[in-house]
């Protein structure tokens, strides 16, 4: 319970100094929350107009590395191709036809050269006879790893036989 102990005049006069003292305080609240926030939001926007310069200072440094920077994205770009490609390409494998073609040969046979790439074969020599050369084309023909094969050149030296055979490659692949 509130007991007022003033005069009936002064009591009404209290009561609005009260309510005076709360439209003082929130006129003031009113009237400065503008004004912090416009001093803030200044001081932010010249943080900013800093920062803003700053940047543009460090990226006039970097300018010289921008076409670096270009050139290796683009070999990254080009290097993840073909890590890709050869992920999924079938590995060629020499040795397999090369060791075919030594067990087909006859024994008398002499190679001078042999060219074998991903899709021929082609090996030239001397045979001692015209029959080891028919032997030899037949037996590369019965062959799993070869297709078509053509005898190019077959000319007599004192030695024997001088020949050029040329065929297609099968098989000897692997992933």
């Amino acid at each position: 319970m509130k007991i007022n102990l003033l005069p009936p005049k002064m009591r009404r006069m209290a009561g609005r100094a009260n309510r005076l003292r709360y439209a003082v305080v929130i006129g003031l609240v009113i009237v400065l929350m503008p004004v912090y926030f416009t001093y803030r939001l200044g001081v932010t926007v010249e943080r900013l107009a800093q920062n803003e310069l700053t940047l543009k200072n460090r990226v006039g440094l970097l300018t010289p590395f921008d076409a670096l920077l270009t050139e290796r994205a683009e070999l990254e770009k080009r290097v993840a191709e073909l890590k890709q490609a050869g992920g999924e390409r079938i590995h060629f494998v020499p040795t397999i036809h090369l060791d075919e073609l030594l067990r087909l040969l006859p024994p008398s046979t002499f190679l001078s050269s042999i060219a074998l790439d991903k899709g021929s074969l082609r090996f030239n020599g001397v045979v001692g006879s015209l029959t080891e050369a028919a032997t030899l084309l037949k037996l590369i023909q019965t062959s799993p790893l070869y297709d078509s094969p053509l005898l190019s050149q077959l000319s007599s030296e004192p030695r024997g036989y001088r020949f050029e055979i040329s065929a297609t490659l099968l098989g000897g692949e692997r992933k």
